[in-house]
């Protein structure tokens, strides 16, 4: 990825040059893997790159057998540049001016979608963050599912007994540290 092409800033902000830097750092990890475990992995039936990158090295070794042979496994809940620009923000906000890398990145993962056989979710709700930064909601994508059996969870009590059962007086603050609020988890 040229940064020229990338980057229209004579001086980006901190957020935007270092989401610059570690996406441009996975794609070159990617491309030297890629290019070494090739050869071996043309000849498997099927393939699946758990991570963007290594489906975008390995479809740029063959564009053919990607699209015939190579899935793409999602475990993030949105697109990964989205997560980058957030690790270096102190709010989920974009950067003033970096807008137009996060659109070239979701633009660079949405290609890569669309070199692959299929992208394989874990279930229908785990496209819910892509589909809401995509342009085009995914339609150029197969999409397979690789279903968990684990249902998206409902409400099955009210508030007010769960304070109750639990100690929590109305009004009190509870902190609770969730890994990631997805559906899928």
């Amino acid at each position: 990825v040229q940064k020229s092409r990338v980057i229209r800033l004579s001086k980006p902000s901190q957020a935007v040059a270092e989401t610059y830097a570690a996406m441009d750092f996975n794609i070159r990890r990617a491309r030297d893997f890629a290019a070494a475990a090739f050869p071996e992995l043309r000849n498997h039936t099927m393939v699946v790159a758990h991570e963007v990158f290594f489906a975008e090295a390995l479809a740029a070794q063959d564009p053919g057998w990607a699209r015939e042979r190579l899935c793409l496994m999602t475990h993030a809940p949105s697109f990964f540049v989205r997560q980058t620009a957030g690790d270096f923000l102190e709010d989920t906000d974009i950067p003033p001016g970096g807008d137009s890398l996060i659109r070239y990145f979701i633009r660079w993962e949405e290609d890569v979608m669309n070199s692959v056989r299929a992208v394989i979710w874990p279930c229908p709700e785990a496209m819910e963050g892509y589909q809401s930064s995509s342009e085009d909601d995914l339609a150029r994508v197969r999409h397979e599912f690789c279903l968990t059996g684990v249902g998206r969870p409902s409400v099955s009590r009210d508030v007010e007994s769960l304070r109750a059962e639990w100690g929590v007086k109305q009004g009190q603050k509870v902190i609770l540290f969730l890994g990631r609020p997805h559906p899928h988890k």
